[in-house]
Formats: structure tokens, sequence, C-alpha cells
């Protein structure tokens, strides 16, 4: 439901995405779907072509032992183009858990559009194209209810350190996603074109940590994580004579996948032996925990990425033969912080 795709039994990291023929996977790999966004990073909508690849026989094709995913986005022509759409799906959609035979509840919506078309006629031209997302799950559920006035008095006592620990208030688990991809296409001569797009994702999703079961935290301790990245791509297209051409690429992107604490910073602190009442047969137990401050592995935890790629390709016709020579290059700069 993420972009997942397995091939060749590979586990989703091993797959290789570009959009335009540029690579867009995630460089750090914590991500389990491989790229940089919450879901897929191209609307379906934005896209002109895409094609997947498991065995790929080109020496320019590389980094991959799944499958070689390239997805081709639309571009401008001379007519003015667009569309509005929007895609909606709910709990009275999908079937009954074959266990339970109840619908859990579930809301997932999509709103978007596009519009192309020229600048200059015949010369120059531009696609854009916003797509956002959101996807409303079942938050975690508790098996206690935990006392009130236990849980007043640890909130107090936490406000005199100057620290607000939030409230017990009900979770909301919603994950977004908003997609922006703009595009220019020049037709510079005809042997010559040039390319260049941008594109920004921003999403994430909220975590309950410690949320469920015996546990329940209060609402600052929970954290969001993050997916925000800026992409720029450019390409030149060049056909020389009828047997030779080149074509040449660069591309700029910049990842944030650091998560977002919701309360300011506190140690963590782990509260166990309350009194609660279970849920299952009502009996009072005193198994009850709660946490509160900001999560350990949170406490300074920040990943950001910048990676550079440029490629010069030629190829050249003889017959029935094909010769290819380039070069490419791949620059990363990675900032992990963890404490």
């Amino acid at each position: 439901q993420d972009g997942e795709m397995s091939a060749q039994g590979q586990n989703y990291r091993y797959n290789s995405f570009l959009v335009d023929n540029v690579q867009t996977n995630d460089t750090y790999g914590l991500n389990p779907n491989g790229f940089t966004s919450q879901r897929s990073p191209i609307p379906f909508e934005a896209l002109q072509a895409v094609s997947a690849d498991v065995i790929a026989y080109d020496i320019r094709r590389a980094g991959f032992t799944g499958a070689l995913i390239n997805a081709v986005t639309k571009s401008g022509t001379n007519r003015f183009t667009g569309m509005l759409y929007g895609e909606y799906t709910d709990l009275n959609m999908r079937a009954k858990h074959p266990v339970s035979q109840v619908r859990e509840s579930f809301r997932e919506r999509t709103l978007g559009g596009n519009l192309g078309g020229p600048i200059i006629p015949g010369k120059l031209f531009f696609f854009y194209n916003y797509d956002e997302f959101s996807r409303n799950t079942p938050p975690p559920t508790l098996n206690l209810t935990l006392n009130a006035a236990q849980l007043q008095l640890i909130a107090d006592r936490a406000r005199t350190f100057g620290y607000e620990p939030g409230d017990l208030s009900g979770p909301q688990s919603i994950a977004r996603q908003q997609t922006h991809l703009g595009k220019i296409d020049w037709n510079i001569s005809s042997a010559h074109r040039l390319s260049v797009s941008y594109r920004r994702l921003r999403g994430g999703n909220p975590i309950f940590q410690f949320y469920g079961g015996n546990s329940t935290s209060f609402s600052n301790f929970w954290y969001d994580t993050s997916r925000r990245t800026d992409s720029y791509t450019g390409h030149l297209f060049s056909t020389w004579t009828r047997n030779f051409r080149t074509e040449l690429s660069f591309s700029a992107s910049e990842y944030d996948g650091s998560a977002r604490n919701r309360g300011t910073p506190f140690p963590q602190v782990f509260i166990q032996g309350l009194t609660a009442v279970r849920l299952t047969d009502g009996a009072t137990v005193q198994t009850g925990n709660i946490d509160l401050g900001t999560y350990t592995v949170q406490q300074q935890n920040a990943l950001r990425t910048k990676t550079r790629t440029g490629s010069a390709n030629a190829e050249y016709l003889i017959g029935n033969h094909t010769f290819i020579a380039g070069a490419e290059f791949q620059m990363s700069e990675v900032q992990n912080d963890f404490i």
C-alpha cells in the first residue's frame, strides 16, 4: 500500500526506481519501500509511461538485484490539456475481517490535478501536477483504563519541571503525502532538446510509541515520521547525425527523514504499577504503565541526505550494431545524528 514491490524474491530495497532515467532511491536505506517518500514518489496521473525490467541487458543500468523501474513523466504539448482527479475508499468498500467478521476503521483519499501546454508553441512547453494523499487507519488500542487521579498527579508533577506532557486524547493514525511535479521542455532546435523538472514531496505518519496493550503514553511522547524531498533534474538530448546521438543528465536531490517530536525535549520517564481497570473483564489491577517525555531514541535523531548525479552517454550506430560509451558519477552526503 506504500509502493512496495518485490521482484525475483528480493527485498523492496533491492529495486532501483528511476524517474526520467534518474535514480530516486532511498540513499540511506531505512525506508521499507526503498523510496524517499511515504508511497510512490510519482502520482499515477503524472506518468506518461512506466517500465519494469528484471534482467536489463544494458551497461547503463546498474544498482539493483530486484527490478529496475523507470517512470517517464508527462510533458506539455501544443495543446492545453489538464485534468482533475480523485479517489476515495473506506471501510464500507472492504471485506470484513476473516476471523472477527468486523470491518476495521479505514479511510483513504487522493485528490489532485494537472495542467500542461505550450509557453511558446512548437518551442517551449510546461507541465505541472499536484497530488494530495491521506490514509486514516485504526490507531493502537488499550487493554486497560488507567486511574484518572493517578494520571493527573503524574501530569501535574511533570509540569513542575516546566514540561507539558500532553494528554491522553485518542490518537488519530493519519498518513499524508503531498507531491508537486513541475516540468519544462525546450526544443532548442530540431536536433537538440532540453528538459528540466522539479519534484517536491512532503509526507509522514504518526508513531504512537508504547501506546497499546497494558501500556499507554501521553500525547507529547508520540512523534511523527517525516519524508521531505526536493529533487531537480535536467536532460539534454542531442542528435548530431543520423547515426550519432548523445544524452547529458544531471540531478540534485535533498532528503530529510528526521522525525518530529510533538513535545519539547525532556528525558523519557517510564512509570509502572499504576492502578487500572482491565477492559476484558472489568477487574482492577496494578499493572498499568505510562510513558512521558521524549522517547529515548528520539532525543537527538536526524537524517538528511544530499545526492548529486550526472551522466554523459553517446550512441553510435553502425549497421545492426550500437556502440555505447559514457561516464556517470554519484556523490552523496549523509548526516545521521543518533544519540
